[in-house]
């Protein structure tokens, strides 16, 4: 709520002060004093009163009466500190009112106006002087939290007998413009009980009102969060605990709850904890065949979380532990209608839930590890046995969802499946279209262990140093191929960018990720091969177009098993001419191998190195003159 005070009013110094004044009493808002000094000064109405007042400039008098205009003209005809009168009247808005530095709601079935008619009594026996000036306002009626005065144990007056219309704000000390002789200050309003006062004595405590009544948890929150808690608490006790009912009718029915909903959390937390249980006590019967877990819960939560406010933690997490409690079976607890043995069975949402995982993933589990099977008692419901629930634990602590694991690597969960299907990453349970695979821990954690390292410095790029980008770029399978070596050849990162977190913020050495990308899947760079061979750029492709090389493999690599398996059976003009029995000229090569009949496999061209058959070319070439 926006408690900004509006532009205050600023009368003229010429403004004179009227006859008669009257001081501010404890707790006195600004309109119940301009009331009674415009009543001192023998008006009405306070717009008579200002227009009777010297030098009081017309223009304001067409302005509507506010917060501000009222403190402005007690201030000025009153002689009082404007912060004084601030203090004491409640700022209001359409979402409730502020007042002694709390925000109250505004609460529709509850009038504006309310007065406590034995407080007016009071007021005309302990104050003198004319009887119209000594009833006063009390700023604390109009808090809607409210429904009776405590002083006195009678409920507060919001209408009027004789009409039945709301009372008025300004005029409500004193009668109704329906009938005269109907007197506000001797109407009977009916009497409360101490134990229906509780809740609006501790609220009128915290304000300074009446004398303090401790509550610790109720201290420890926003007291207009604690008041309605009572009142949410309260209504669900009075409806037979069903969270859905009738909430507010009258305020002695917002009192009397709100009175019930702070004796629930009085005693914290014991008291709650008995209100707790008799909400479950509440939603099982003999009769009537339900779970364990209720839904009610979930209506109670949700109510509590459209608070938004964070002190009421506290309170969910009472009933967190309550759910948790009472899912497991007690000497006490009915489960489908039936009385089970302690800690015989459980349901299997519950189970579910202290396990950490879903139903479905619960009962696969529990079929991989051939665990005692659920039982349905009921359509729609199942049981299982409890011991299942540990054992179902710890095969999850020593799981990974193959989902949260590529989360916290950084890439597509399909890669993380590929590395299961290529056995980099060890299956523990298959997953389906409800649930995700769950993987070994062990394994994954050589793989974040080495993708969530941390270094001291940061490297920049340079000739040996590359991104993991540049890596996966460099890699046969990308990513992939990356992973692979990081998990099974022990490739580990050199520096990291400190703005990319994950295996994407890794810096790698070149060298070190060809080495290992060779080593997994037997390959060699394409140009490193030509470079060692000495051989014509486009040698290799040629290679490929005729089926002695895989196609399919990314041009820049070569599998050397392939390779070797080539030049096993063929040689080139280069590596002949390092023979000791070769000639030290190409062409005397050439024109022996001719006149022996060795003719070329490959010929040579101007882009593509030629091949000879080499067992056919050393014989030739041994016996050659």
């Amino acid at each position: 709520m926006d408690t900004k005070l509006p532009e205050k009013f600023i009368f003229p110094d010429s403004v004179k002060r009227l006859p008669l004044i009257v001081t501010p009493r404890q707790n006195e808002p600004a309109e119940s004093v301009v009331f009674r000094l415009a009543l001192a000064n023998g008006y009405r109405t306070i717009n008579d009163m200002l227009r009777g007042t010297p030098n009081f400039p017309r223009e304001l008098l067409k302005q509507r009466y506010s917060r501000g205009k009222y403190i402005a003209i007690a201030a000025t005809l009153c002689g009082v500190a404007e912060e004084q009168l601030e203090a004491a009247t409640p700022f209001r808005n359409s979402g409730g009112l502020a007042l002694f530095g709390h925000h109250f709601r505004k609460i529709r079935a509850v009038g504006t106006a309310r007065v406590c008619p034995a407080c007016l009594s009071d007021d005309m026996a302990n104050y003198s002087g004319p009887e119209s000036l000594r009833p006063y306002r009390r700023n604390w009626w109009e808090i809607q939290n409210i429904g009776a005065c405590p002083i006195h144990a009678i409920a507060l007056v919001d209408s009027c007998p004789a009409c039945d219309e709301p009372l008025q704000l300004i005029k409500s000390t004193t009668s109704c413009d329906c009938n005269p002789h109907v007197d506000i200050r001797r109407l009977i309003s009916p009497t409360i009980e101490p134990g229906d006062l509780v809740h609006d004595n501790w609220l009128l405590g915290r304000l300074g009102v009446c004398p303090l009544q401790e509550s610790p948890f109720l201290d420890s929150l926003p007291i207009d969060t604690a008041s309605h808690l009572c009142l949410m608490l309260g209504t669900i006790s009075e409806n037979n605990f069903s969270v859905r009912g009738k909430r507010i009718v009258s305020p002695k029915y917002s009192m009397i709850t709100r009175s019930i909903g702070w004796a629930i959390l009085h005693n914290w937390p014991s008291s709650f904890k008995i209100f707790l249980d008799d909400l479950i006590e509440s939603n099982s019967s003999d009769n009537d065949l339900k779970s364990v877990r209720s839904t009610r819960y979930g209506g109670l939560v949700r109510h509590l979380q459209a608070e938004d406010c964070p002190e009421l933690e506290p309170v969910l997490q009472a009933i967190r532990s309550h759910v948790a409690h009472h899912q497991l079976i007690s000497p006490t607890t009915r489960i489908f209608g039936q009385r089970l043995d302690l800690g015989e069975n459980i349901a299997l949402s519950a189970a579910a839930e202290i396990a950490g995982c879903g139903e479905v993933r619960f009962l696969k589990i529990s079929d991989a590890l051939e665990l005692p099977s659920a039982q349905q008692p009921k359509v729609g419901t199942y049981i299982v046995p409890t011991a299942n629930v540990e054992v179902v634990k710890d095969f999850l602590a020593s799981s990974i969802e193959a989902a949260q694991l590529a989360r916290q690597v950084g890439c597509d969960p399909k890669i993380i499946t590929r590395l299961v299907d290529g056995g980099m990453l060890g299956l523990k349970l298959a997953g389906n279209v409800s649930v995700t695979n769950l993987i070994d821990r062990s394994d994954a954690e050589k793989l974040l262990s080495v993708t969530s390292e941390e270094f001291d410095q940061f490297k920049n790029l340079d000739d040996r140093c590359i991104s993991a980008k540049q890596a996966c770029r460099l890699a046969i399978s990308g990513i992939e191929g990356v992973l692979t070596a990081i998990i099974s050849h022990n490739l580990r990162g050199v520096g990291r960018n400190p703005e990319i977190s994950g295996f994407r913020g890794l810096i790698f050495d070149r060298s070190d990720v060809l080495e290992a990308i060779n080593s997994i899947f037997g390959t060699s760079l394409s140009r490193d091969i030509i470079d060692k061979y000495e051989w014509k750029h486009s040698t290799l492709l040629h290679l490929r177009r005729l089926g002695y090389l895989n196609a399919a493999l990314r041009p820049d690599y070569v599998y050397m098993a392939e390779l070797n398996e080539f030049m096993a059976a063929h040689v080139s003009m280069s590596e002949m001419l390092d023979w000791q029995e070769s000639p030290d000229k190409r062409r005397t090569i050439r024109d022996i191998l001719s006149r022996r009949g060795v003719e070329p496999t490959i010929p040579t061209s101007a882009k593509v190195s030629g091949f000879w058959p080499r067992k056919a070319a050393r014989e030739a070439l041994v016996r050659a003159p």
